[in-house]
């Protein structure tokens, strides 16, 4: 996808639509609608956000600036120099400069946490009623005397969101320190769904890893928008179902499915890669065996981070709206680790 020559010099700028940022290139005239079209699509996989082509320009929703820059040095190997302009009024700047310094997500929290103190801080709960949809169990746990017990009653225990007022039927603890891109993380935690829980075909999600605004690029909760998780682990009719986001598809793709019975503790461990390219990767085991894919394999490699902040971990359930029979997980000894032995 060389630049024809003689193309002129592509300009990005940072620009205002509606009080929200977009990424523009310009200068594109002389390549042609249906290359526009075919750039625009890639820089929209790359930077996991929006896009259009518009007047002859490419729009990339957020200030992508860097991210585009990257793709046009990569790809259209003809130019030499690619200006950008921020605001429109920046001096242009040559592809050369100095790289800025990456962005401090702070140290990197493992995770250790049992139940038996019957404290889950720095964890927050997102769950209707405390001592009802969330509370210390006292028999039955896996190691010690308390685990984790999440509820969901019949009535569908609606949690209302702070963030957008949404209501959705969730029991959840999650843990909002950050595990950014380029991390190789293990985890590790014991479940176990109630002997009495009821089955349905909608879906449960019993864990997930879910993405979160970028404060390197302005982003936060009240202007990122919504995404599946990256990574999820379902329950459905007796099977725990291992749950992706898709780039290509860009919807969620079950990707493994294993039996998972009721009434008893299971270990749930997964290796990963976060990563905002197809360099990520994913290993999961239960009990022990490696959770291989409809085609045999245990490592399913593909992007799995929306950005450079990485993913947070949800434990608990959270399910749909639709069921209205009472559901019960629990939980115990919740790790993570940088290497296997670090979480056994």
């Amino acid at each position: 996808m060389n630049a024809k020559p003689g193309s002129p010099k592509p300009l990005i700028s940072v620009e205002k639509r509606g009080g929200k940022e977009v990424t523009v290139i310009s200068n594109l005239h002389t390549y042609g609608s249906a290359r526009l079209e075919k750039i625009a699509g890639d820089l929209k996989k790359s930077c996991g956000c929006g896009g259009t082509v518009k007047n002859g320009a490419i729009e990339i929703q957020g200030n992508k600036t860097d991210a585009v820059k990257n793709y046009l040095m990569k790809n259209l190997l003809a130019l030499i120099l690619i200006f950008f302009m921020v605001s429109c009024k920046s001096p242009s700047v040559s592809i050369n400069e100095p790289a800025a310094q990456p962005y401090d997500y702070g140290e990197l929290a493992l995770i250790n946490l049992n139940f038996n103190s019957q404290t889950y801080s720095p964890w927050e709960g997102q769950y209707t009623a405390d001592g009802v949809n969330f509370s210390y169990n006292d028999t039955g746990a896996y190691e010690g005397s308390h685990c984790g017990r999440f509820k969901i009653g019949a009535g569908g225990d609606l949690w209302t969101s702070p963030n957008n007022g949404s209501q959705t039927a969730r029991s959840e603890l999650q843990l909002m320190r950050t595990a950014p891109a380029g991390t190789e993380i293990y985890y590790s935690w014991y479940i176990k769904i109630d002997s009495s829980y009821a089955e349905s075909d909608e879906w449960q999600v019993i864990g997930q890893f879910h993405d979160q605004p970028d404060p390197a690029l302005g982003e936060t909760w009240s202007n990122y928008p919504a995404h599946s998780p990256p990574l999820a682990y379902k329950y459905k009719n007796g099977n725990l179902i291992v749950s992706v986001y898709s780039w290509d598809t860009n919807g969620v793709m079950d990707i493994a499915s294993v039996p998972l019975s009721k009434g008893a503790w299971h270990r749930i461990k997964t290796r990963v890669f976060w990563s905002t390219d197809n360099t990520g990767f994913i290993e999961a085991w239960l009990d022990g065996a490696a959770i291989e894919s409809s085609t045999g394999l245990t490592r399913y490699t593909a992007r799995n981070c929306f950005n450079n902040a990485g993913n947070y971990i949800k434990i608990g359930l959270y399910r749909s709206n639709a069921i209205n029979t009472e559901g019960i997980v629990y939980y115990d000894n919740v790790k993570s680790g940088l290497t296997s032995e670090s979480v056994d």
